[in-house]
């Protein structure tokens, strides 16, 4: 069975394409997934991938808004289920999909927690941080949503709260 590990060749995907624009707006880390949900599917270590493995990479992203919307951003992009898609065209993809901002990927994980909605309860919000793992303390957690504003059946606007966060 292969592994899905990229190795050292694999980890270095898209290093000479650290100058062009596309890759300017994105941070360290998320360069490193793209990269690393690129590799997962370049199993022959060739730097391109099949075409029938681009969207499950793209989801391995969460940066697709549903699995219609990313299918027909694929066709559009002209990605077929038998091409191999290079790593710049991989990114390509991935970039006109959605901005590789903080703001926007806070908001999209927030989102998912909100059920697709505007907003969150606080009550629902403190419970998945918790759940997930958070490495604060029950405290810190509760302390730092008493900072977020909420309206009176305290529910969080969860643009509100990623400006919140991000300030």
């Amino acid at each position: 069975m292969a592994s899905t590990e990229p190795d050292a060749e694999q980890a270095n995907i898209g290093n000479n394409f650290s100058r062009e624009p596309l890759f300017k707006s994105m941070s360290e880390y998320e360069l490193a997934d793209l990269k690393q949900s690129f590799a997962m599917y370049d199993l022959a270590g060739d730097l391109s991938i099949p075409g029938l493995c681009v969207a499950r990479a793209v989801r391995y992203l969460a940066c697709s808004p549903n699995i219609g919307t990313l299918l027909d951003a694929i066709r559009d992009f002209g990605i077929q289920d038998s091409d191999q898609v290079s790593f710049e065209d991989y990114a390509g993809l991935v970039n006109s999909l959605t901005p590789f901002d903080s703001r926007s990927r806070l908001v999209q994980c927030l989102q998912v927690l909100a059920l697709n909605t505007r907003t969150i309860s606080r009550d629902l919000l403190r419970r998945s941080l918790m759940s997930f793992g958070a490495t604060m303390p029950e405290e810190e957690i509760d302390e730092l949503l008493a900072g977020v504003p909420a309206d009176a059946d305290g529910n969080i606007d969860i643009h509100r709260m990623a400006d919140f966060l991000l300030s």
